[in-house]
C-alpha cells in the first residue's frame, strides 16, 4: 500500500490548484514599459500607480483557467477519498484518479498557453511578472499528480475481485442452488415406479420381465431387489 505516493498525489495537486488560483485572480502577470502608462497587468486589470483599469479580453485564457479550477477541486476530493480509504479499490480508482488530473492539467496549459500568446503577442512589455511564473508552476505540478498517480495505480497490488464479477457468480451460485440444492451432492439412484414391467437376463441368456410389488422397497439404494419375483413373460 503506497501511502506516500497517495499523499503525494493530493499534495502536489492542492499546490496545483492553489497556485492556478492565485494567478488567475494576480494582476502581475506582466510588468509593462511604462509607455501606457501601466506600470503591471494581468487577466483582468492594468494598474498603475494610482488607479487599476478594467480588462475585457482574454476570455479564452479565463473560461479554460476557471474551468481546470473547478474540475481540480473535484480531483482533489476523489484523491482524498483515495487516501482516505488507502487502496486502489476494486474497480481501480487511482487510474480513473489519473485520467481527471491529467484533462486538468491539460485544461490548466491550455489556458497559460493562450495567455502567454497573448501578453508575448499582442502587448507591448517588458518582463513577464510572479504570477505568471505561478500559473506555469501551477501546471507543471499538476502533470506531476498525473504521473505519481499513474505510478502509484501500477504498483498497486491487485485488488480483491471487482464488484461486477462477485455480483455474477453470486447469482451464478443462486442459480445453481436453485438447480442442486444439495450443491455437489449425488443425484438419488433411479427407483422405478410401482407395478412398473422390467426386463432381466436370465441364467440362460434369455430376456426375462418382471413386475416390481406395489410397495415400498425397505432397501436404502433405491434399486429393486435381487429375488423374490416372479417372471412374467419370457422372450427369446
Amino acid at each position: 500500500m503506497n501511502l506516500h505516493l497517495k499523499l503525494a498525489t493530493l499534495l502536489t495537486l492542492c499546490f496545483s490548484v492553489l497556485f492556478i488560483i492565485i494567478a488567475l485572480s494576480s494582476n502581475h502577470w506582466i510588468s509593462t514599459n511604462q509607455r501606457n502608462g501601466y506600470e503591471f497587468m494581468g487577466l483582468w486589470k492594468a494598474c498603475s500607480r494610482f488607479e487599476c483599469v478594467t480588462l475585457t479580453g482574454g476570455g479564452y485564457v479565463k473560461a479554460f483557467l476557471v474551468v481546470s479550477i473547478l474540475y481540480g477541486i473535484v480531483c482533489i476530493l476523489m484523491a482524498a477519498a483515495v487516501v482516505y480509504v488507502q487502496s486502489d479499490g476494486p474497480i481501480g480508482v487511482l487510474k480513473t484518479v489519473a485520467w481527471c488530473i491529467t484533462a486538468e492539467a491539460v485544461l490548466e496549459l491550455i489556458g497559460m498557453i493562450h495567455g502567454s500568446i497573448i501578453f508575448g503577442l499582442d502587448l507591448n512589455f517588458e518582463v513577464f511578472s510572479w504570477s505568471f511564473g505561478l500559473g506555469w508552476f501551477a501546471v507543471i505540478l499538476a502533470i506531476a499528480s498525473a504521473i505519481i498517480c499513474g505510478l502509484d495505480h501500477k504498483l498497486e497490488p491487485a485488488a480483491e475481485q471487482p464488484i461486477l464479477e462477485r455480483i455474477r457468480s453470486w447469482r451464478g451460485g443462486q442459480v445453481q442452488h436453485q438447480i442442486h440444492p444439495q450443491g455437489d451432492s449425488k443425484p438419488p439412484p433411479y427407483s422405478p415406479p410401482e407395478g412398473a414391467v422390467l426386463p432381466q437376463l436370465g441364467p440362460q441368456g434369455q430376456i426375462q420381465t418382471y413386475q416390481t410389488p406395489p410397495m415400498a422397497y425397505d432397501n436404502q439404494s433405491g434399486y429393486p431387489p435381487q429375488q423374490g419375483y416372479q417372471p412374467t413373460s419370457v422372450a427369446q
